[in-house]
């Protein structure tokens, strides 16, 4: 499992083969720190088994996650929880997606770069960034920020907060 998310009754997760898993929270008893909880995976559409995801945020009935396919970033939304899922291909592969307050996803990967996927429409907004370290392969890691105008990055080369 790479990424978790959750909205209070279901956690969510990601991990290799484009797989997302969701867990019933209402269901399981923690009896103590070490237990395995099982979920159910769901395949999502179009994923090869060399495709990964990295992370997922949930909002209300929208679900967002992102990976990577042959190093090539893939997203992919849902607006009905799951039921069906519309799949986006990105230059660079995606690490990390944080929801923000306005309904729309920060999007982040390799190449220096923050990508906005809009709620309403699902448009994507590049917003590049020139980071202070040499840009490679594994730059930002994470993402993190509550509006478009602020937000903290987490890479390889340390913490960066980018401001529009």
């Amino acid at each position: 499992m790479y990424g978790l998310s959750s909205d209070g009754k279901l956690l969510w997760g990601v991990g290799t083969q484009g797989t997302i898993v969701s867990l019933d929270l209402k269901t399981q008893k923690t009896r103590n720190h070490e237990q395995r909880m099982e979920a159910q995976g769901q395949l999502l559409p179009a994923a090869a088994d060399s495709e990964t995801l990295f992370d997922i945020e949930v909002q209300g009935d929208g679900i967002a996650a992102c990976g990577a396919i042959h190093g090539a970033g893939v997203l992919y939304t849902s607006k009905d929880r799951g039921n069906t899922w519309r799949r986006l291909s990105l230059v660079n592969a995606c690490y990390g997606l944080h929801g923000l307050a306005d309904g729309s996803y920060a999007i982040v990967g390799s190449a220096g770069k923050v990508l906005f996927l809009n709620g309403p429409d699902g448009g994507v907004e590049e917003l590049s960034i020139a980071l202070p370290a040499v840009a490679t392969k594994w730059n930002i890691k994470s993402i993190w920020g509550s509006t478009r105008s602020s937000l903290y990055l987490v890479g390889w080369h340390g913490l960066f907060l980018v401001r529009r």
